[in-house]
């Protein structure tokens, strides 16, 4: 119905099994013959750069011996036999979901072994709701104000409950914005055997060959292939250049809203230098000092945007702060400018103790 509604205002083409080439031409994929040629007349908006991977659209990294069984995640709704046990291998969120659909399909925990390669910390989902986003958004403030190092904010948030983590006896060294809820965790920390040997090298069809050991393994098994880098961590690139729009995030791990507002600074009457110092780029988190780091980011650009574009982001409803009451959007708009350039000096200083700079370096090469 999108599409249709698209296609209806004439601004608007749709070229499906097709691939773009450089030099701006469309081919099929079906039928090579059919070409077309992309005329830009302003810029060329490159939706592609985030280079967005799912494990059903590129091969495992690891060697499989023929005959041992692995699908990518979607692969598990289509399983027509029973398997003696199953390996889900990845430990992001596609790994979380291959998890949590074995147990809701009924598959005993114990017949499941999780392969984790690093451990991550989690955001609890319930808590990142519309009606809830200025208490998301205010929370970790009194932590990091407290905090002398990236650890004490993380053991701070754990304690307020803002943060969750798979074990607690396992210090988590990732942060990619994963989210669960309680019951979520609890399913996920119920399964039989949560191997932490680094990541797969080889599969076979009795051993599994990981970085640190080999594990037995049986022909009846059956893995999930998690592995793809959803949201890589690419270099920083501006968003504005001549004749190129490149979308990135502007907002932590809110790649759509970044979007959007990139769309909304485009038509915004002035230069390109303005235009990228209203876009700072905020690279998808990795590890855990990427969670200040993003942050800082975050709270840069929305400072920047609150008196340049305040209705759009009031009407925006990509906006989370866009379904909550005026009178706590009035609130969190206080927030920003009262507590925030506190919050975020702070932020820098904890930071630089660890030699990470606020200031991200930005490259001007060809994608």
């Amino acid at each position: 119905r999108v599409l249709r509604k698209f296609q209806a205002t004439g601004r608007f083409e749709f070229f499906p099994t097709s691939e773009y080439h450089s030099d701006g031409s469309v081919t099929s994929r079906i039928d090579p013959s059919r070409r077309v040629e992309i005329e830009v007349r302003d810029r060329l908006v490159d939706a592609t750069y985030l280079n967005v991977q799912v494990p059903s659209i590129r091969p495992p990294s690891y060697e499989i011996e023929d005959g041992a069984s692995v699908v990518p995640i979607n692969g598990l709704a289509h399983v027509g036999e029973p398997y003696r046990d199953y390996v889900v291998v990845g430990a992001g969120k596609t790994g979380i979901d291959a998890v949590l659909f074995l147990i809701d399909q009924g598959v005993d925990p114990g017949k499941i072994r999780w392969i984790v390669p690093n451990d991550s910390w989690f955001l609890d989902r319930p808590q990142i709701q519309p009606g809830r986003i200025v208490e998301f958004f205010v929370a970790p403030f009194d932590v990091i104000l407290k905090a002398d190092t990236v650890d004490d904010v993380f053991h701070g948030l754990e304690a307020d409950q803002q943060l969750l983590r798979l074990d607690s006896e396992v210090w988590p060294a990732k942060y990619r914005c994963a989210t669960v809820n309680r019951d979520e965790l609890a399913k996920i920390r119920s399964v039989g055997e949560t191997i932490r040997l680094g990541r797969v090298n080889r599969i076979l069809r009795d051993a599994i060959e990981l970085e640190a050991g080999t594990l037995p393994s049986h022909e009846k098994t059956l893995y999930a292939d998690c592995t793809a880098d959803g949201l890589a961590r690419r270099p920083v690139r501006p968003v504005f250049e001549a004749g190129r729009i490149t979308l990135q995030s502007l907002v932590m791990c809110q790649q759509v809203f970044s979007a959007s507002v990139i769309g909304h600074v485009a038509g915004m009457k002035t230069d390109d230098a303005d235009r990228n110092a209203l876009c700072g780029v905020v690279p998808h988190p990795e590890v855990p000092h990427d969670f200040l780091l993003c942050n800082y980011g975050t709270f840069r650009n929305v400072r920047a945007w609150a008196p340049r574009m305040p209705l759009f982001l009031d009407r925006n409803r990509l906006n989370f702060g866009h379904h909550d009451s005026l009178t706590r959007r009035l609130r969190l708009a206080w927030t920003l400018f009262r507590d925030v350039p506190g919050v975020m000096e702070h932020t820098a200083s904890i930071l630089g103790k660890e030699g990470v700079s606020v200031d991200l370096p930005v490259s001007a090469e060809p994608a």
